[in-house]
């Protein structure tokens, strides 16, 4: 095995790996906590033996160790304090199939990536007849209504119709590129775990630390709604925010129904007991029950519209703050949110994890005293995934029991514990989870027959497909002289999951 630029992979790149992500150099305090707690160290026998130490056995033991990655070693050799602006616009040598060549690099605006031809795995059992195309260009197309013209026009061979508005309204089967046969639609259903897609409310701000008012809004947002006229019935509810991890998720929990006496009931609780004149519950003080939402799926802005209308028959504001992705992220990065609408990009994982998420270690600086009690005077930690600025101490006691126990079945039961925990503190809405993808590509992409698999997350993870020029060149002579092909919709429903 070698790096791309032809230097050999050696123990020694394993080594520096457990080096690299444990220093402060690299500003990236999850890597830190992840290569420290989940691995006690690396042993080198020869350039190609080693052992690597656990602090336990886990149930994934053969998965935390076997797909470690290494990092060149030599690459990194001027690696310091000046790190991020040193390396930020240079391309590390990868193990993978595809490279980035400097003058393919442009700022802001593409970058293009060229298979490798001397790429080291290319004939392996597992690695072969993938990652086929010679060239990825990746363009950056701010608005999602232009991504989609750039695919009509043939610019863009591929794109995602997750979205009921493109599956329905905008690429029907009536499309003339559709019933020429031209472009392609494919749906596919698969089982992973869930995308946690809701609301994250943070509960460090005034309101929300009162367990009354997030039950309450739990009750005002009408998830079943937005999933009915939004996504036309095809998506499910959430359930929790660890959905898809077979018995390691919960089984009997249900996210909360849309209930305005149920709502205006806990809101009443919490001092909300009038209606001011525009109909939003207010305290005898002349408090609002106003709140921002904020996401940065400017896709998605319609679902907080539907949101915000069904709330306020609940007597609750819902601000709506539709930012860039990058400002989106931002903002509850550093805790300034009330409730975000968001949702993590889960890996392919045996069990969830919860120390990131729920753990008072990532929501506040020293979020107790050593007497147990609350620090009157913690401060929210940044950059964190600990969106809801949860900070409880069973919780906590149960995720170090969780990351230190070996059994699967004590695994589980703690996880639903944690779960349950989670719901009661209601800080979390969950909303909803696509069971599928479906993809709209031009019928010179070709895929294998079965498409794709039962884990994918997506119709490029695993890069099968692959360009038939004779079939582009084909297609572009019968769109100018109007011959058709025949409709292509293809349902791959065999890993379909019971809702």
């Amino acid at each position: 095995a070698t790096w791309s630029d032809g230097v050999p992979i050696t123990a020694d790149d394993y080594r520096f790996t457990f080096w690299f992500f444990r220093t402060r150099y690299i500003t990236a305090p999850w890597y830190n906590n992840w290569y420290e707690s989940q691995y006690t160290g690396i042993t080198k026998y020869s350039d190609h033996l080693i052992s690597i130490s656990i602090p336990e056995l886990k149930p994934d033991t053969d998965s935390k160790v076997l797909e470690l990655r290494p990092l060149p070693q030599h690459f990194y050799k001027e690696v310091g304090e000046d790190f991020l602006e040193r390396y930020q616009w240079r391309f590390a040598p990868t193990t993978a199939a595809y490279v980035l060549k400097d003058e393919d690099l442009k700022k802001g605006r593409s970058v293009r990536l060229t298979r490798d031809p001397n790429w080291w795995a290319g004939d392996k059992k597992h690695w072969r007849y993938r990652f086929n195309v010679d060239n990825i260009h990746l363009m950056v197309i701010r608005d999602t209504a232009k991504v989609f013209e750039a695919f009509k026009r043939g610019d863009i061979d591929q794109f995602g119709l997750n979205l009921a508005e493109f599956w329905y309204e905008k690429l029907p089967e009536t499309d003339p590129d559709v019933a020429a046969g031209y472009i392609e639609r494919k749906w596919f259903f698969n089982a992973r775990p869930r995308p946690p897609y809701g609301l994250w409310i943070n509960t460090h701000q005034p309101l929300l630390g009162d367990q009354n008012i997030r039950l309450g809004i739990q009750h005002a947002t009408h998830w079943q709604l937005v999933i009915d006229q939004f996504f036309r019935g095809d998506y499910g509810r959430l359930k929790t925010a660890n959905d898809g991890y077979g018995p390691y998720s919960h089984p009997d929990i249900k996210a909360r129904d849309f209930d305005i006496e149920r709502a205006v009931a806990y809101f009443e609780a919490a001092g909300f007991n009038q209606r001011g004149p525009d109909g939003i519950l207010e305290r005898a003080d002349g408090t609002r029950l106003a709140f921002t939402v904020s996401s940065g799926y400017e896709a998605l802005k319609d679902v907080l519209t539907i949101l915000k209308e069904e709330a306020a028959k609940a007597g609750i504001e819902f601000r709506v703050e539709v930012l860039d992705a990058t400002a989106g992220w931002k903002k509850v990065q550093e805790k300034q949110h009330d409730i975000h609408f968001s949702a993590f990009g889960y890996a392919l994982e045996l069990y969830p994890r919860f120390w990131e998420t729920f753990h008072s270690d990532n929501a506040y600086d020293k979020a107790f005293l050593d007497t147990g009690a609350i620090n009157p005077d913690r401060k929210p930690k940044p950059q964190t995934n600990n969106l809801e600025t949860l900070a409880i101490p069973q919780m906590d006691d149960w995720i170090n029991q969780y990351r230190g126990e070996s059994r699967a079945d004590a695994m589980v039961t703690l996880a639903h514990k944690m779960s349950e925990l989670h719901h009661d503190y209601a800080s979390f809405v969950p909303g909803f989870y696509s069971g599928f993808f479906r993809l709209g590509h031009w019928r010179w992409i070709r895929y294998p027959e079965h498409f794709s698999y039962k884990h994918a997350s997506g119709s490029q993870e695993y890069f099968v497909h692959w360009v038939d020029e004779a079939i582009k060149t084909q297609t572009l002579a019968a769109k100018d002289s109007g011959k058709t092909f025949p409709v292509q919709l293809q349902i791959f429903d065999q890993y379909r999951e019971a809702p």
